[in-house]
């Protein structure tokens, strides 16, 4: 007797699922594959080059990261940067992974492959923030109102 049917319960064959590309995101003009299953990104012209996708900071709704240009990876700067962030990083605004890698997500997940698809296009840029400097910024002062 085959396990076919065991106590009663029709075992279902594990399904096939294509192999398949992984997508590839822009940060800050380098191209980097997205890697769900062991969640980081990792250059396309350079596969040694990884950055890990969790560990990006939350604030006001919002996870980022700072990237740096010249290292083509994560800023390894002073968290404190009272100085302000140097020019050649990048504040990097990083969207949910369903919108990421959703077919990734969904195989993690144990779901369809098109459970969080939307129509995508294979390649997306995220958005990216540098400092910005203005004459006579600093005259200007903001106030919050009081309440």
């Amino acid at each position: 007797m085959g396990m076919e049917k065991y106590m009663g319960y029709q075992a279902k064959e594990a399904e096939q699922r294509q192999q398949r590309l992984l997508p590839e995101i822009d940060i800050a003009g380098t191209l980097f594959h997205v890697d769900i299953v062991k969640l980081e990104f990792r250059e396309v012209g350079n596969p040694l080059n990884r950055m890990p996708i969790i560990g990006a900071k939350e604030e006001m709704g919002f996870s980022h990261f700072f990237f740096d240009t010249h290292a083509k990876n994560l800023f390894a700067g002073k968290e404190d940067m009272k100085i302000g962030i140097p020019d050649h990083v990048r504040i990097i605004l990083l969207p949910p992974l369903k919108e990421l890698d959703p077919i990734g997500l969904a195989r993690q997940q144990g779901l369809t492959d098109n459970f969080h698809s939307r129509r995508m296009e294979s390649r997306q840029a995220l958005t990216s923030f540098s400092k910005e400097t203005k004459q006579g910024d600093d005259k200007r002062k903001s106030r919050s109102p009081r309440l």
